[in-house]
């Protein structure tokens, strides 16, 4: 009995800790401020690469302040430079340039 107890509790241990190695991936189909979708996962990388694909500067305010569509969790296409600042939408909803 005591040798199942300790596999139940190292199996609850385990479940526990693996909800905080998943990310929070993108929402397919919804648009993104750099800004947000980072906060998102590690999107970082992914946003320079869709910047640059797309002839734009990779500073940090077109990284924060451009629009993104989200194809899928590793496909994020650049869309829009918000020269104004880039607005986080509804938590259910598209971020958007003013």
């Amino acid at each position: 009995m005591l040798f199942r107890s300790a596999n139940y509790a190292l199996l609850a241990a385990a479940a526990y800790l693996a909800g905080f190695a998943v990310a929070d991936n993108c929402q397919h189909n919804v648009y993104y401020c750099g800004k947000s979708i980072m906060r998102k996962g590690d999107y970082y990388t992914t946003i320079v690469d869709s910047l640059s694909k797309a002839g734009q500067p990779t500073d940090e305010q077109h990284v924060t302040d451009s629009l993104f569509l989200c194809m899928d969790d590793d496909n994020v296409p650049f869309k829009d430079y918000c020269a104004n600042g880039c607005t986080v939408g509804p938590s259910d909803g598209n971020d958007y340039c003013p």
